[in-house]
């Protein structure tokens, strides 16, 4: 037997490696019971990651991959989650392009769900230092087939009064806010610009920074350089336009004030595309067969859908009876309705 399918880590035993990038790889393992988990192993000591156990593990929400364990393997950290098998928007993106608007909104309000309950999130050391993501991007957010979201990683979240100074990487600086990449902190606004740039990318199927060579990139982002999204030939609201390049503003200060009032304003956005739940949406769109799909009531089509829906309550009501106009005369209902004659 292979040894490498036999190596022990965490709960379960190596076998297969899912992802490599550059600060980790990603494993498969199984445990004796025959569940599956995803173990993350950082490819250097200097990782980001604080191994506290204690603290990971008490982070319990349904919109968030639990941490299951941590701890170190050949003297490096990692981290032990549970194995979720379901897309992420990276891989959606990858296959169907742009996502519809209303589902751009949908995926956007559970995300915000996420972020909200992590963000009130206290450290057991100390009750005034709350948590961050820190690494919020499209390969660490699943959709799932029951139409809620999973956000992952959540073990390199980094307390606002922490230090740690994330490792650059490319895929890390796409979505890192300005200030993070000097290494500043701003608390709570730097997941707020990552949120910016995932929307942004779900509404037009491009990432905001996507050059490939690494100085380049980094001048972008230092700069805040991205075709903004009145330059795409997309029919977008002005208040949508406005609240995702406000999230991803150069400076913090001038970005939303929390993820709650981003929250209440997308809300109301996703109400003008359709009257689905955000759950209905992403449960609709994940299990659709093809890659470019229109879902929902969009407004133009919210006359139509209420003159068809009033025809069918009258035809139900009369009975397509003959109704009377006058004494003498009568006409069909269809006459009416239809103009026939």
């Amino acid at each position: 037997m292979n040894s490498k399918k036999t190596r022990q880590i965490g709960s379960g035993v190596i076998i297969s490696t899912v992802s490599e990038g550059s600060d980790s790889i990603v494993y498969q393992t199984l445990l004796p019971e025959g569940q599956l988990r995803a173990v993350k192993l950082f490819r250097t000591k200097s990782s980001p990651f604080r191994v506290d156990k204690k603290l990971l593990e008490s982070i319990h929400h349904p919109l968030v991959v639990p941490v299951l364990g941590s701890g170190f393997y050949n003297g490096l950290p990692f981290l032990e989650q549970q194995w979720v098998s379901e897309p992420t928007l990276a891989e959606l993106l990858s296959t169907r392009g742009a996502f519809p608007l209303e589902v751009c909104t949908s995926v956007g309000i559970m995300v915000c769900k996420a972020l909200k309950a992590l963000h009130q999130l206290n450290c057991p050391q100390d009750d005034a230092i709350s948590f961050i993501h820190g690494n919020l991007r499209p390969s660490n957010v699943f959709l799932t087939k029951d139409g809620t979201i999973q956000v992952t990683d959540i073990g390199l979240s980094t307390p606002l009064a922490g230090k740690e100074k994330i490792e650059e990487n490319d895929n890390f600086v796409k979505y890192c806010s300005p200030e993070k990449l000097k290494g500043k902190d701003s608390g709570v606004k730097e997941d707020i610009y990552s949120l910016g740039c995932i929307l942004y990318e779900l509404i037009t199927g491009q990432a905001a920074f996507s050059q490939k060579k690494r100085k380049r990139l980094h001048r972008a982002k230092r700069k805040n350089r991205y075709r903004r999204l009145k330059r795409y030939k997309l029919k977008l609201p002005p208040q949508l336009i406005r609240l995702v390049e406000s999230c991803m503003s150069k400076k913090a200060k001038k970005r939303p004030p929390s993820i709650a009032n981003i929250l209440e304003e997308l809300s109301g956005i996703h109400l003008k595309f359709t009257c689905n739940l955000p759950e209905d949406v992403i449960d609709y769109f994940v299990n659709a067969t093809e890659g470019r799909i229109e879902i929902g009531v969009k407004r133009g089509r919210v006359f139509k859908v209420l003159l068809t829906i009033g025809i069918s309550v009258l035809l139900a009501y009369y009975g397509v009876m003959r109704i009377n106009i006058t004494d003498d005369n009568e006409i069909n209902l269809f006459d009416i309705l239809f103009g026939q004659e």
